[in-house]
């Protein structure tokens, strides 16, 4: 390990690792954030929550964000409201089509 930061490989082996950690822990953290408001109700009794998980997980990550703000220029309050109303009509619209 200590050869890998001494040649440069090191920081970014480790950047790719902690950015790995942090996709998945936002994964699992809104994985649980929705199937508790469905446990609690509040969400339709037939909403797909996995794909309502998955979908709303790519949105929330922070390449989206990142993306956002270079492609169309939107500042972290634009994106925050952006999220907001995406999350609230995936959350309406997530019932599973027949």
């Amino acid at each position: 390990m200590v050869d890998a930061v001494e040649d440069g490989c090191g920081p970014s082996i480790a950047a790719a690792a902690a950015a790995a950690a942090g996709r998945a822990a936002t994964r699992q953290s809104l994985r649980e954030f929705w199937h508790k408001l469905h446990h609690d109700g509040l969400l339709p009794p037939s909403t797909d929550l996995e794909w309502l998980t998955e979908t709303a997980t790519l949105v929330a990550h922070a390449e989206t964000y990142l993306l956002i703000g270079k492609t169309i220029g939107w500042d972290r309050d634009t994106y925050r409201s952006w999220l907001e109303t995406t999350w609230h009509r995936l959350a309406t619209s997530s019932a599973p089509s027949s």
